[in-house]
């Protein structure tokens, strides 16, 4: 979550200091689960500031691959992702893995 309220600062606080005809643009390179409990707060608030703002954009990494396929029913990448974090993404989304 930290990630996603630095960004809206800082997306503030340019927009109101740049003068430039160039709008200001965020780009999160993914990575946004699997980084502890927040993994669920982290989600939703990313996807907040996506609906409130087209300056915002999230990239899927390679931690949000890994869960797409494993929430999709492959259980040899669900297994995998279990050891790499996706027990605690699922533990913040208040899923007993």
């Amino acid at each position: 979550m930290y990630r996603c309220r630095l960004a809206r600062s800082r997306l503030s606080r340019r927009s109101a200091t740049d003068r430039s005809p160039m709008p200001t643009q965020v780009l999160l390179l993914g990575d946004i689960v699997d980084r502890g409990p927040e993994s669920a707060r982290m989600v939703r608030g990313c996807m907040n500031l996506t609906a409130s703002t087209d300056r915002f954009m999230v990239l899927k990494g390679n931690h949000e691959e890994m869960m797409v396929k494993a929430l999709k029913g492959d259980l040899t990448v669900y297994r995998h992702w279990l050891t790499f974090g996706g027990r605690e993404t699922l533990i913040s989304w208040g899923v007993d893995p």
